[in-house]
Order: structure tokens, then C-alpha cells, then sequence
């Protein structure tokens, strides 16, 4: 006698990518969010290059600086940098 069993298996494959968006200098370092948020031209290119973007095996949860957000289908975030690469301020985009 045998019998049928189901197995199941679920993979996870994700995109990231890095663009740079040019900020008026006016804006202060806390503003920066806001400002992105509400001059989203940037989120055009965005798209355009994850169509390009390769899969990668797994969620990406902590395998990217800051990218560190358990349970969500999507995670934006930005960075600011002082020209020697030096992060000086930077935090996630609300969606």
C-alpha cells in the first residue's frame, strides 16, 4: 500500500539596485526624505532599471547596508554621503 504526499517548496529571489538622485543643496539633511518623496521623478528610473537588474537568490534582508526591514515585499531607502564616502546622514522611505 502507498499513499500520495505533497511536498512544497517556496523560493525567494529579489532585485536591488543603487541610483544617485541629485538633491538641491539647499535642502537640509533631515528634509532629504520629504524632499525625495515628494519629487519622485527619480522612481521612473527606478523601474527602468530594475527591468535590468539580475535575480539574486534570497530576500536581501541584511545583505545590503541598511536594508535591514523583516517582512515587507519592498524596502527604499537613501543615503546621504560627504564626498569622501562617508555616510553623515540617511534613513528608509516610507511606501
Amino acid at each position: 500500500m502507498s499513499r500520495i504526499v505533497e511536498v512544497s517548496e517556496r523560493r525567494v529571489y529579489h532585485k536591488f539596485i543603487k541610483l544617485e538622485v541629485t538633491v538641491p543643496d539647499f535642502i537640509k539633511d533631515e528634509d532629504v526624505g520629504k524632499w525625495l518623496t515628494d519629487n519622485d521623478h527619480w522612481a521612473i528610473t527606478t523601474e527602468e532599471e530594475y527591468d535590468n537588474a539580475l535575480l539574486e537568490y534570497g530576500s536581501g534582508t541584511h545583505e545590503y547596508d541598511g536594508m535591514d526591514e523583516e517582512g515587507v515585499s519592498c524596502e527604499t531607502r537613501y543615503d546621504i554621503y560627504q564626498t569622501n564616502k562617508v555616510q553623515t546622514y540617511g534613513g528608509h522611505l516610507n511606501e
